[in-house]
């Protein structure tokens, strides 16, 4: 017996909304505290994340198999949200050491890479997750 599977339309709502649901709460966060060219790299960065996430998501199965679950599972957790915090505490710190307690001195180009960065890490830590539910799933299958 085969699954039945969501309308396309379904599955592309559901890709954007765990997008949106990993990177708008942190960036709502960050975007007062932040100069205008830090708003427009992080601007930038999260669209071109989201391009990304649009064209691989749909097309490569087995990266859809892990990022899905485990990005809601991500994106659930920000209820208590030290993931992120610690994903964007990295990502500054990375990008520029002195942003993470004064993200006013990111400007349009170290705003792009603390975005991606952050967004790296939270893609690692979806994976690590899915992979996590997917053989959990396996275990209790049998």
């Amino acid at each position: 017996m085969t699954e039945a599977q969501p309308p396309s339309g379904t599955r592309e709502i559901c890709w954007i909304a765990i997008f949106g649901a990993n990177m708008i709460p942190p960036l709502a966060l960050v975007w007062p505290r932040t100069d205008r060219g830090g708003q427009e790299g992080l601007l930038i960065g999260v669209a071109v994340l989201f391009a990304l996430w649009q064209f691989a998501v749909p097309r490569v199965e087995p990266l859809r198999a892990v990022l899905v679950p485990g990005g809601v599972a991500v994106a659930t957790s920000q209820v208590l949200p030290a993931a992120h915090a610690a994903a964007a505490a990295v990502a500054c710190t990375l990008v520029e050491p002195d942003t993470f307690s004064n993200p006013a001195r990111l400007d349009q180009e170290s705003g792009f890479f603390v975005a991606v960065v952050y967004a790296v890490l939270l893609t690692f830590a979806a994976a690590v997750v899915g992979v996590v539910l997917q053989a959990v799933g396996r275990r209790f299958r049998r």
